[in-house]
């Protein structure tokens, strides 16, 4: 059987085409996957750690609001006591 020489060409031509394909893809493309996913988990690792932040500072500032109005409420309760108190004295 014999094969042209266009033929053995045109099927050389194809093959060195396609083949940084290949190389990239069995090659270049674990690294960069695996890179791109250690980036990601950093970015994500990041991310919760200002999220943690964000949730500690509200957390702080709805303590803070509590306890202050706790202590407008006893002292307004307080307010009140002697008030009456003073009336009926």
């Amino acid at each position: 059987m014999y094969i042209s020489i266009k033929s053995r060409l045109i099927f050389l031509l194809i093959v060195f085409t396609l083949l940084p394909f290949v190389l990239l893809r069995i090659i270049a493309y674990p690294r960069v996957q695996t890179d791109l996913q250690e980036v990601l988990i950093r970015n994500l690792d990041g991310i919760g750690h200002k999220q943690t932040e964000l949730v500690t500072n509200w957390m702080y500032e709805r303590i803070k609001k509590c306890q202050r109005n706790r202590r407008e409420s006893l002292y307004n309760q307080m307010r009140t006591d002697c008030q009456r108190r003073r009336r009926l004295s």
